[in-house]
């Protein structure tokens, strides 16, 4: 007795069954991988231009640096690939513009190296370093001449990939001072109009 002789044989059932699981468990692995957000930060630290009032101004070359440590709260290896490039929201004061590696603690341009992709399995972590820039894509005229209530401190817009498949997070960065109310005339001057 053949296996091929009984109804479409062993073999090729067997075969299909294998292919379908196989194709699920892939399509399940994708899914996962694009929605996970396994990315999270402890805490920062912050130098911008004037921090005097506890909040940042949004100011002509009004630069924030943060240095921050990025850590892998999930469950599979990530490789962190960079800034997600994604242009920032139109109504956020501040944007990432540039990344470098760093110790986490130190928010100073001269103590970064330039980024490179890192590996981090679960539980690991990498210093980074961030530069934030008023946000090119801010819309002045829908401020007026009177300030408004301050604005949280951007998150931090990260790419990695997971098994092959490359996904973004904001990470939020805890503590993070607030953005002082500013008014049209302000936003008009941070981004040169």
């Amino acid at each position: 007795m053949r296996i091929g002789d009984q109804d479409g044989g062993l073999l090729a059932k067997t075969l299909a069954l294998l292919l379908v699981v196989v194709v699920l468990g892939a399509g399940a692995m994708y899914a996962y991988a694009k929605r996970q957000q396994p990315l999270s930060v402890e805490s920062a630290t912050l130098r911008a231009t004037d921090t005097g009032t506890g909040t940042v101004l949004l100011a002509p070359d009004g630069r924030v640096y943060v240095a921050t440590v990025v850590r892998n709260d999930g469950t599979f290896p990530v490789t962190l690939l960079g800034l997600d490039d994604t242009p920032a929201p139109h109504d956020q004061p501040y944007a990432a513009s540039s990344i470098g590696l760093g110790d986490g603690k130190t928010a100073d341009p001269d103590a970064a190296a330039a980024f490179t992709s890192v590996s981090l399995k679960p539980g690991a972590g990498v210093g980074i370093f961030v530069v934030f820039e008023p946000n090119p894509a801010l819309v002045c005229a829908r401020y007026t001449d009177e300030a408004r209530s301050p604005v949280a401190f951007p998150p931090v817009p990260l790419r990695f990939r997971t098994y092959g498949v490359e996904s973004a997070q904001a990470v939020e960065i805890p503590d993070a001072p607030d953005v002082a109310g500013f008014t049209r005339s302000q936003c008009e001057r941070a981004l040169g109009a």
